[in-house]
């Protein structure tokens, strides 16, 4: 008996909670804080933006595209760069669904806001002593 309350007071803490516990509250907090991120949470953030862009820049669109992809649906696709930009267009009936971009707004999308993210990431870091 006396081995098993050695080791539940060895695994508690010095806020006398057990360790797995702990462990949970640490794991959730550190969302709250980008200096406890991971290499792989900043990689999820910047996947979970670019999934954003995607279905913010497409999202008057979807519906057109799952009428289209349907069996049964009707319509045109199309996608092309030329002068600069990429260019989308989709057409079902009456409805129809124009996208242009160009090269420098696209890259200011899709790379500068993962760049600045981190950039606070790093910053944000412990530093190691060495």
């Amino acid at each position: 008996m006396e081995t098993h309350r050695a080791i539940r007071t060895a695994a508690r803490t010095y806020s006398g909670r057990p360790r797995s516990s702990l462990h949970h509250h640490r794991r959730t907090r550190m969302f709250a804080s980008i200096s406890h991120w991971h290499p792989r949470h900043l990689l999820g953030a910047w996947i979970a933006y670019w999934i954003f862009v995607v279905l913010v820049g497409l999202g008057p669109a979807i519906p057109l595209i799952w009428r289209i992809s349907r069996a049964g649906g009707h319509g045109v696709i199309t996608g092309g760069a030329a002068d600069g930009a990429i260019t989308f267009a989709i057409t079902s009936g009456a409805s129809a669904w124009t996208r242009s971009l160009s090269y420098g707004a696209l890259t200011l999308l899709l790379v500068v806001p993962p760049i600045l993210l981190w950039v606070a990431w790093a910053a944000a870091r412990p530093r190691r002593v060495v």
